[in-house]
């Protein structure tokens, strides 16, 4: 089996006309078709030989484009996924520092904790959360976990680990201060 493929002079450059040669010649010998792919109009190849092998590589050729532009896509938003959820995390953590932060300034008297600054006591249910007293482990609607630890006088630590994967860690969460986080992907 042979093939032939034509180009008459239009803006197309040469550069492009090489390429395209290059891929359907490796096309053509991966399917074991000749590949005397002639340039220009004047050949002696029978018409309905070269249109069907043509074809056949045209539809080769478009299910590779296809199949390369669906993994590319897939790729995309995978790492969109990953992206949006490593945010998500990163917001939540930030809402329950906030809210951390808040109670452990607030007197005793208007339900803070007994010594200012002492995260000691601190836990997901005071700052109203679906969870009961004294529960340091908490999964929000997203399936995204937190965890508390290391909670001490002005200090305290955040753990959030995302359904995607990525780690977001705060360590040395003081009354005013957040530190940059620990993003692990």
């Amino acid at each position: 089996m042979r093939f032939s493929a034509t180009c008459w002079k239009t803006d197309i450059s040469e550069k492009a006309v090489g390429i395209v040669y290059t891929i359907l010649t490796v096309i053509a010998k991966a399917m074991g078709i000749r590949s005397d792919i002639a340039l220009y109009p004047n050949h002696s190849i029978h018409s309905e030989e070269i249109m069907g092998q043509q074809q056949l590589l045209l539809i080769v050729l478009g299910v590779i484009i296809v199949g390369i532009a669906v993994v590319i896509g897939i790729n995309l938003f995978g790492t969109s996924a990953k992206q949006a959820n490593e945010d998500q995390v990163v917001q939540e953590c930030l809402g329950i520092i906030s809210a951390a932060q808040q109670w452990v300034r607030k007197p005793a008297a208007l339900g803070g904790p007994a010594v200012q600054n002492d995260y000691t006591n601190f836990d997901f249910s005071i700052i109203g959360k679906p969870v009961g007293p004294g529960t340091t482990v908490w999964t929000n609607a997203n399936g995204d976990q937190f965890t508390i630890s290391a909670r001490g006088v002005n200090t305290m630590t955040l753990t959030g680990v995302g359904r995607e994967g990525v780690t977001v860690v705060y360590a040395g969460i003081t009354a005013t201060t957040v530190p940059t986080p620990t993003i692990t992907r």
